[in-house]
């Protein structure tokens, strides 16, 4: 068998004299192990070290597949949530439906209703202002009113014009009107024309016809005539729908 020796660290070192004396020779370590002993220690070092690296790494590749796991778990926690969330929400819309379907129904109603009285006339005003036209010395008889906005013989498609040039618009009305006058012809019934030519909305105000006659033993003059309304008369109550009143 062959013997291997292994020279101390501090073989080649001299040891300091000691009391005087002689320099006590050097001791030898002797390694009687095979070489092989040693590389085999030095491969089960590499083998742990080795072994501790892969660990290692293990570990951290199952910490970031728990944190991959985590995150994963947390996205469809928030797909459920956000599932159930518009599950709520469509059945509020499926609710909501027929309140929709009722405003529908209500819009088109208005939208109708506009139509259909675009054209309506304010016929308290305009007998109001009618009646404030006679004055104590001139009375009313008989009237005859009438929408003529659509009446293309009356209106004739054209505006109604001043003597300055004033564009007033189409009549929409006109009213045939019965009365007399105590203060006969003038200055009664041309005071009564007048007061027709100074209301708004009362446009081409004309006689038919004027006569003197007696009543009650006072002598008096009748007259017949016709004054046309303008589009101010128009209420345009229903411009934007019902009125507010109407929806209480």
């Amino acid at each position: 068998m062959t013997e291997s020796f292994e020279p101390l660290d501090d073989e080649t070192s001299e040891l300091p004299p000691a009391g005087g004396a002689e320099a006590t020779p050097p001791m030898a370590r002797v390694n009687l192990l095979p070489a092989e002993v040693g590389i085999e220690r030095r491969r089960r070092q590499i083998a742990v070290f080795a072994l501790g690296v892969l660990a290692a790494y293990l570990v951290g590749l199952m910490g970031v597949y728990a944190l991959k796991v985590g995150h994963v778990n947390s996205a469809r926690a928030e797909r459920d949530a956000t599932e159930r969330e518009v599950m709520v929400l469509r059945a509020e819309v499926a609710s909501l439906n027929e309140f929709q379907n009722l405003l529908d129904t209500v819009q088109n109603r208005e939208t109708l209703l506009i139509a259909a009285m675009e054209g309506e006339l304010s016929w308290a005003r305009i007998l109001g202002d009618l009646a404030l036209s006679f004055d104590r010395q001139s009375s009313l008889t008989a009237l005859d009113g009438a929408s003529t906005a659509s009446d293309a013989a009356v209106t004739d498609g054209e505006a109604i014009l001043l003597e300055d040039g004033l564009d007033l618009g189409e009549p929409v009305a006109q009213v045939d009107f019965t009365g007399y006058s105590v203060d006969r012809f003038a200055p009664g019934v041309e005071e009564v024309l007048a007061k027709f030519d100074d209301t708004i909305g009362f446009d081409d105000s004309y006689l038919a016809t004027a006569g003197d006659e007696e009543r009650g033993g006072t002598e008096v003059t009748n007259f017949i005539g016709r004054v046309q309304i303008d589009d101010r008369a128009y209420t345009h109550r229903y411009d934007d729908g019902l009125p507010e009143e109407n929806l209480r």
